[in-house]
């Protein structure tokens, strides 16, 4: 016969002690905790929305049509248009200048189904282990286009794996730069003011700086993979 037991110390009609009800009551944060916890939150889902679109985008340009083709992206704020449009075109013009040279380098990296994840993080991590910059930003995602694109060849499933671990990477690991730099609603101006991260960019004659950079930040990245393999 089962028997019902009764809390050590605590009778069913005994009071709770005062101590036990403290430790029992539920926690409430301050004001600016839960401040960070909602921006934390809308960063989350702005990334994601943003991230998604850009990632899809590209692919499409690369020629690559998923579920029929990536159709007319939808954002919840003209901000995050405004974002994925200036996204859009940086990566654009960064894999215009050092995609075949990116391309030829992976050749050289392991992304098969069972190494791909180990493959992409480490690379990840590399890429932002001396500085974090817009321009090494843009580099990341480009990147992830072109491991999605290779991947793609041999397992479908996987691109939208590394579309994941790109925003979570992100949001781990770059959301206090990005938030210190007044958030992702900055990155239109610095492109309409033709600047990323403080780097000059020569528009005219498609490089500048800030691409240099991020060159080197895959490339080291990259690097770096190849001498961990």
């Amino acid at each position: 016969m089962a028997v019902a037991l009764q809390p050590r110390h605590v009778t069913a009609t005994s009071p709770v002690p005062e101590e036990r009800r403290k430790k029992d009551t539920t926690w409430t944060p301050s004001s600016t905790q839960a401040s960070n916890i909602l921006a934390n939150t809308d960063f989350a889902y702005q990334t994601k929305e943003i991230i998604h679109e850009t990632f899809y985008g590209l692919l499409l340009e690369q020629g690559l049509k998923l579920n029929g083709g990536h159709v007319e992206p939808i954002f919840t704020s003209e901000t995050n248009r405004k974002v994925y449009s200036s996204l859009m075109g940086a990566c654009k013009q960064f894999l215009r200048l050092h995609s075949d040279q990116i391309r030829r380098d992976m050749e050289q990296l392991d992304i098969s189904e069972t190494a791909l994840c180990v493959t992409f993080h480490s690379t990840m991590h590399s890429m932002f282990s001396d500085c974090i910059n817009w321009g090494r930003i843009v580099a990341l995602i480009s990147f992830a286009v072109l491991v999605a694109y290779k991947a793609h060849k041999t397992s479908r499933h996987v691109v939208e794996s590394i579309e994941g671990w790109l925003i979570t990477f992100i949001c781990q690991n770059l959301s206090q730069f990005i938030m210190k730099q007044k958030g992702w609603a900055s990155v239109p101006d610095r492109f309409s003011s033709n600047k990323i991260g403080g780097d000059i960019v020569d528009a005219k004659n498609g490089g500048g700086s800030w691409l240099a950079l991020a060159a080197v930040g895959v490339g080291a990245a990259l690097v770096t993979a190849f001498l961990s393999k």
